[in-house]
This record gives structure tokens, sequence and C-alpha cells, in this order.
């Protein structure tokens, strides 16, 4: 396992990706933490129920509704939002740990939750990955057989709207193929994060 460019006496990136629900984000992300030592996963806190082999404190961290309410008024989440009927949201002192450490944070978001980070971290690196098409990424929703129709289609109707933002990312890539996808952004991280070394 390499190191992504990292200079250990400053503070790392925040690198965000961002897709519709089925656009492969999770894979992404899995896929360059395999890689790079130094990109560390900012696990996120959510009030949703665990999906299948996920385990509470690596997939997530699994909290009541009342309990995220608390922290939100609290001010602990660096962003936050809530989709459909659950919350999530990013603790702030997850990131500055990460970043502090000299390695890059990860953060695999919506969009709702991207915007936020754009306001407080301006450095950022913020990364949309497109379906190839609609089609497709319903297909894709249907073979995981974790959501009901209606949550389908609701999905895919945010996922509409999500894409008309995607415009607001740095970089957009459309994920044809997750190999190709993966190295794609690794490129643009490696120039992104080059460039701001060098300032």
């Amino acid at each position: 396992m390499s190191e992504i460019f990292s200079n250990k006496h400053s503070p790392g990136s925040i690198i965000v990706i961002s897709s519709p629900s089925g656009g492969g984000k999770s894979s992404v992300c899995n896929g360059l933490i395999q890689q790079f030592s130094n990109i560390r996963y900012s696990i996120s806190a959510t009030t949703r129920q665990p999906r299948g082999n996920e385990v509470n404190n690596r997939e997530y961290y699994f909290i009541s509704t009342d309990e995220f309410r608390t922290r939100i008024a609290h001010g602990e989440f660096a962003e936050w939002a809530q989709v459909y009927d659950d919350y999530y949201g990013t603790y702030k002192h997850t990131l500055d740990e990460i970043i502090n450490s000299g390695n890059h944070a990860l953060l695999d978001i919506d969009v709702q939750g991207a915007q936020q980070i754009m306001q407080v971290y301006k450095n950022g690196i913020f990364i949309f990955i497109k379906p190839p098409s609609l089609s497709i990424l319903e297909e894709r929703l249907r073979k995981r057989k974790t959501e009901s129709d209606e949550r389908i289609a609701q999905r895919m109707e945010t996922a509409k709207s999500e894409l008309t933002l995607a415009e607001k990312y740095d970089y957009q890539v459309i994920n044809n193929s997750l190999k190709d996808t993966i190295n794609t952004i690794i490129l643009y991280l490696k120039t992104r994060i080059t460039l701001m070394e060098a300032v």
C-alpha cells in the first residue's frame, strides 16, 4: 500500500465523494482506502438501521434519532442532513483528528452534506460520481434488493435533483467501470494535492 502525496508536517486534505444512491461512491471510497495508507475514511453517524453485514463503528456510527438531534444542538457535526426518514452526519472531531495527523479525510456523503462542507472547508476536494444513465442507476438500486419499489422511486427522484448540482463539484466522473473511475479519481487527487502542497 502506497501513500498519495502528503506532507506530514501540514494538515491533510478533505476529500468528498458524492453520487446519487446506487451511484457507486461507497465502492470507490473502499478502492481508494485499499490503495493509499494515508487516506482515512471518515465514518459518518446515522439513525438508519444497519444493512447486511454493516457493523457499528466500522461503516457508520449507528445512533438513535434523539441522540442525533442532541448532537446537532451541541454543534458536533461538520455537516448533517435528513435523507428521507433518517439523519446522516459527519463529526467535526473525526475530521480534525484525521487532517491534523497529516492524513487525508475521505467523506462519502450526499449533496446536502457536501454543500455544507464546501462552506466550511474551502480547500476541500469535491468529486461527483455520475451513473452512465438513470436507467442503469435504477437497475443498480433494484439489484441491491434492500428497498421497496416506493423507496426506489423516491431515490430516483432525488437522483434527478442531485445530478443538477454536480457542476458545483471540482470534478465529475461517469462511473462506467469501477476500476476506471478509481484511476481517474486518483489522477485528479494527485494533481490537486500536488498543487496545494506547492503553494
